[in-house]
C-alpha cells in the first residue's frame, strides 16, 4: 500500500468517525430537543392557565372591593348585632305611634346565632285601631330597618267594635 492510500484511508476513517459521531450527537440531541420542547410547551400552557386564573382572581378582588363591601355594609345595617336590639320595643312603639295604633310588645324566645346562621328573637306585638291603621303598622313592620319575618297576624273585633291584632314576628340578628 502506498503512502497516499494509507493517508487516504486514515483521513476517510477519521472523517467517517467524525461524521458518525456528529450524526449520533444530532440524533441524541434531536430527541432531547423534541422531549424538552414538549415539556416546555406543556409548562407554557400551564403558565398561561395560571396567568388566566390570577387575572380572574384579581378581577374578583376588584369586584369585591368595589361592590361587595358596600352590599355587606348594607346587610350589616339590616341585620344588627344582638346588642343593637336592646331598644327594639321602643322602635316598635315609635312605629305604632306613626301608624296611629296602640301597641303592647312581648319578647317570647330567642334562637341563638350559630356558625354562619343568623339568630332571631321571637316577639309578639298586640295592636289596636282601625283596619287601615293596623295594615299601615304591618306594612311598617315589613319595611322595618331590621330584617323581620312576620309569622302570623290574627285580627279580632272586640265587643266595643274595635279591632285588635296579634302579630308574631322574628327579628334576625348576627353575632
Amino acid at each position: 500500500m502506498t503512502d497516499f492510500r494509507k493517508k487516504l484511508i486514515v483521513q476517510v476513517t477519521i472523517a467517517v468517525a467524525v461524521v458518525g459521531t456528529l450524526g449520533a450527537g444530532l440524533l441524541f440531541f434531536g430527541k432531547n430537543i423534541r422531549t424538552n420542547g414538549a415539556e416546555l410547551q406543556a409548562a407554557r400552557m400551564a403558565l398561561a392557565e395560571r396567568s388566566a386564573s390570577l387575572e380572574a382572581l384579581a378581577l374578583l378582588q376588584t369586584q369585591y372591593t368595589r361592590k361587595a363591601k358596600g352590599y355587606i355594609a348594607v346587610l350589616q345595617g339590616m341585620v344588627p348585632q344582638k346588642e343593637e336590639l336592646i331598644n327594639i320595643s321602643k322602635d316598635f312603639q315609635f312605629l305604632a305611634t306613626q301608624s296611629g295604633v296602640s301597641q303592647s310588645f312581648s319578647f317570647l324566645d330567642e334562637t341563638p346565632a350559630s356558625g354562619g346562621a343568623l339568630g332571631s328573637i321571637n316577639v309578639r306585638i298586640d295592636v289596636g285601631g282601625s283596619i287601615e291603621r293596623i295594615a299601615q303598622f304591618v306594612r311598617g313592620i315589613e319595611n322595618f330597618k331590621y330584617v323581620t319575618k312576620i309569622d302570623r297576624v290574627a285580627i279580632n273585633r272586640n265587643q266595643n267594635n274595635t279591632l285588635t291584632a296579634s302579630i308574631g314576628a322574628h327579628i334576625y340578628f348576627r353575632e
